[in-house]
């Protein structure tokens, strides 16, 4: 049981963060008055997984096209170093680079930022919270009685 609520809330948080914009968990980050600089964090890897997934396996392509061997599950044990040395050295130099680039745009001068869109709840989704809400309370109703 505590196997499947486990992976329940992993699905759900996977779920989160694939419907979630980068933005939009910035600004509900930002709305619990969390610092915008750590807000803005979240938005930062959420743009720079896709980049680090897609260098992974240019890295990893690269490997096999020079004779690494990747099959079998030894042979990918064996393959983590000769990629993972080289993801790491292109995803320090692209947060180097994207340090550089906050910093001369001027990130973090300020104490506070401003967005041009705003994080509100529309009806639909009030509706849908409410419904949520009466349905976990008939659960828990439902198992104390």
């Amino acid at each position: 049981m505590g196997l499947l609520r486990t992976s329940a809330l992993a699905y759900a948080g996977v779920q989160f963060i694939s419907w979630t914009s980068a933005l939009d968990a910035a600004l509900m980050l930002r709305s619990w008055c969390l610092p915008y600089r750590y807000a803005m964090l979240v938005g930062v890897a959420a743009r720079f997984f896709p980049l680090m997934q897609k260098e992974y396996t240019a890295i990893s392509q690269s490997q096999r096209v020079r004779g690494l061997p990747t099959e079998g599950f030894k042979n990918k044990i064996k393959a983590l170093p000769p990629t993972m040395f080289p993801l790491l050295y292109r995803a320090l130099r692209r947060a180097s680079d994207a340090a550089l680039s906050m910093e001369l745009r001027g990130f973090g001068r300020g104490k506070e930022r401003t967005f041009t869109k705003e994080l509100s709840l529309r009806a639909g989704e009030k509706a849908g919270i409410t419904l949520l809400i009466i349905y976990t309370a008939a659960l828990i109703l439902y198992t104390i009685i």
